[in-house]
């Protein structure tokens, strides 16, 4: 279900029926439709053999360690992401005019 929220662009089918705003979401479905997001972000964004084993998805400690690892592994730290680089900005004679 969390999936296909997240295709249509609306988390608004997961919500029980008259909740009126996000502030009235039980904190307990809210955490629960997070962790929903970030798998199908996983799934969609890594290589398979970086997703997490399905029995470590319930646990946070098990995928912070999970995520260590990967990033040790991938010579990467944090939010860092392999290959994100900084491009130095090229000029040209059309954005020259622009440039003050």
């Amino acid at each position: 279900m969390v999936r296909t929220a997240r295709l249509s662009g609306s988390g608004a089918a997961l919500l029980p029926p008259k909740i009126g705003s996000v502030e009235d979401v039980p904190w307990d479905l809210a955490n629960a439709i997070d962790h929903g997001m970030r798998i199908c972000s996983w799934q969609e964004n890594l290589k398979s053999e970086d997703i997490p084993p399905v029995w470590m998805m319930p646990f946070e400690d098990e995928l912070e360690e999970w995520f260590d690892a990967l990033s040790e592994k991938n010579g990467t730290k944090g939010d860092d992401l392999p290959g994100d680089t900084s491009v130095p900005m090229m000029g040209n004679e059309l954005s020259d005019r622009f440039r003050s």
